[in-house]
């Protein structure tokens, strides 16, 4: 029988495997707002990692506007009901009546962590044609991953993202390394 991973487990396995340079996996900080499952800092790149272990916190987490690239959006004119002329110039009554609008799609995306950004679930739980446009994933099966969608580039909040840095750096360097993965650099004898 094949034992569930938990959300904890798969974070640590995302960011042992996926990690660059440093690893944020369930960070949770006041110096930011955002709170990655797993956010991996690269060469001038980041990479986020949602974590889903199951179809219903995918579900809630389409919902959020990060999630989203486009809106629907009703315009509407307005007409003046009465017009009026003061001295040559027409002044229109603060009486409106809506008039005929029309529907349009507007980019909203928003900054958010990760200029690639990937979906990462349990093998098969997360249906291909349900991920967000943009977004990748990848399937986690008998501790390897398999990529099914590749991740757009996206836009990404780099307060934020400095944010988090600076303080899993502040926090690592007074001994707490609670989320942070750091890759050392494997010196060669004699090299300094």
């Amino acid at each position: 029988m094949n034992k569930m991973i938990t959300h904890t487990e798969l974070c640590i396995a995302t960011a042992k495997r996926f990690i660059k340079k440093v690893a944020l996996y369930e960070y949770k900080s006041l110096a930011s707002a955002e709170e990655p499952d797993v956010l991996v800092f690269g060469d001038g790149y980041t990479t986020l990692y949602e974590i889903k272990t199951s179809i219903a916190d995918f579900n809630k987490d389409c919902k959020k506007d990060a999630r989203k690239k486009y809106r629907v959006q009703y315009w509407a004119y307005h007409i003046p009901l009465k017009e009026t002329y003061s001295k040559g110039t027409p002044k229109y009554s603060t009486l409106l009546k809506l008039d005929k609008g029309h529907v349009e799609i507007v980019y909203i995306e928003k900054e958010h962590l990760g200029n690639k950004r990937y979906y990462v679930c349990p093998w098969g739980l997360i249906p291909i044609e349900k991920v967000p446009e943009g977004w990748g994933l990848y399937y986690y099966k008998n501790g390897k991953f398999f990529m099914k969608i590749p991740s757009s580039k996206f836009r990404s909040n780099l307060r934020a993202e400095n944010d988090l840095i600076t303080h899993a750096f502040r926090r690592y360097a007074s001994g707490d390394s609670t989320g942070i993965m750091i890759k050392t650099y494997a010196l060669r004898e004699g090299t300094l």
